[in-house]
């Protein structure tokens, strides 16, 4: 029909029959994210398998700006949405890295490690980078979201 969909997913961890089993779930329970091309109807969006209703403001649909969706994409890309105790992590320490946001975006940076908190699903979620700042080495903590590879 024409569709862009996106459905964010969580990783965790379940009890099945005494296991410990890893799965996927949506991150919003029953919502799908779904891009209308230029000159579709979205109208059609209610005749596809499954969808039950079109999120609406009055007779327009509501509409999710595109930089929000590619935060998600980023979000679940870097693990963000990983709520296993020993998810993976995008980087390695000793690993160059470019800052993609804020006020240092642009600038070269090395991870020295990974923020943990005891018992925290966002456990290396946060790194400490070591950045090159007007000639000076300067220490700070920062989202893994907010750094690229270089």
């Amino acid at each position: 029909i024409g569709f862009d969909g996106y459905l964010p997913l969580e990783r965790t961890t379940k009890i099945m029959r005494r296991r410990r089993v890893e799965c996927e779930r949506p991150l919003f329970s029953r919502y799908v994210f779904a891009g209308v091309g230029m000159g579709l109807d979205w109208q059609h969006l209610k005749g596809v398998d499954g969808v039950e209703y079109v999120l609406q403001n009055g007779d327009v649909p509501s509409r999710v700006p595109v930089v929000w969706i590619e935060r998600l994409r980023k979000l679940e890309e870097f693990g963000t949405f990983d709520r296993r105790k020993n998810g993976p992590t995008p980087f390695e320490v000793g690993e160059m890295v470019r800052m993609s946001e804020g006020p240092f975006s642009g600038l070269n940076a090395r991870i020295e490690g990974f923020v943990a908190k005891l018992k925290s699903s966002t456990a290396s979620k946060r790194v400490k980078v070591l950045l090159d700042f007007l000639g000076q080495q300067t220490r700070m903590e920062v989202d893994v979201v907010a750094l690229e590879k270089v």
